[in-house]
């Protein structure tokens, strides 16, 4: 074969399947220049299987898929894993739910007791791919998958608390790790342009052995408080929340007796 056939040679649908646990319908198109009637074969012949429109698993996963892989599948543009995943994925822990930063919206549904979903990124940023460091390219068994970085993913589940654990836990991670990039949180909490989320951070760091009210990175992200009292946690009662003057926050009573700071 020549050196032009080599370089612009394509894989049989064959030897793509043989090498794809996980794949999206649009990656195995443009690999292998086959059509979908290619892929009916594969799925009629068993040699792999269809999760969702779209996305294929090889059949040896099929039973028991990778959360963080087949998450990364979801959607054509790939998109990259986000909130809670992503701070299981850096933690190395399995997790029940994948999220999805991407930008298509698609139905959630549950495969293997894994919940998955696609969320689109918030109006005031860019696309995903366009955020630099925040979105970190990773291989995993062969698969390139992008996942937002621990920073980002920590500071995105205090803006959207709905998509990360609950707060105790996440603040007991914070206090856990000694080293992080906290220029990089609060350059992420301002380019999210709400001042609830800002605040969240900066009460969460001072609950962190390393920060206190003279920090730097603390007194940077007091101007960005909010301009009237908000709550922390909207899901505990406003009556069991102790107000914060510092950030203008009503702190649950529970995290603000635990740490007393």
């Amino acid at each position: 074969m020549r050196l032009h056939e080599l370089i612009n040679h394509k894989p049989t649908p064959a030897a793509f399947i043989a090498t794809r646990r996980y794949f999206h319908q649009s990656e195995f198109l443009q690999a292998t220049g086959a059509t979908v009637h290619a892929l009916k074969y594969h799925l009629t012949a068993g040699s792999i299987f269809s999760i969702r429109r779209g996305t294929y698993v090889s059949k040896f996963v099929h039973d028991h898929p990778d959360p963080f892989l087949l998450g990364s599948r979801l959607v054509s543009d790939l998109g990259a894993l986000g909130y809670l995943t992503a701070l299981c994925f850096h933690l190395n822990i399995r997790t029940k739910q994948v999220t999805l930063i991407s930008g298509k919206k698609l139905p959630s549904f549950e495969y293997d007791g894994v919940t998955y979903r696609t969320v689109r990124e918030p109006r005031v940023l860019d696309s995903v791919r366009g955020l630099g460091d925040d979105v970190v390219t990773h291989l995993r068994e062969g698969l390139f998958i992008g996942v937002c970085s621990f920073e980002r993913a920590f500071v995105d589940c205090l803006h959207r608390l709905d998509l990360g654990p609950e707060l105790g836990p996440l603040v007991e991670l914070l206090r856990s790790r000694e080293s992080f990039d906290v220029d990089a949180m609060i350059r992420h909490a301002l380019r999210l342009e709400d001042r609830v989320t800002a605040a969240r951070l900066g009460r969460v760091l001072l609950w962190h052995p390393k920060f206190h009210l003279r920090s730097p990175e603390v007194r940077e992200l007091l101007s960005y408080k909010p301009d009237s009292v908000a709550l922390m946690d909207p899901s505990v009662p406003f009556d069991e929340c102790v107000h914060d003057t510092w950030w203008r926050l009503r702190v649950p009573a529970a995290l603000w007796y635990r740490y007393a700071t």
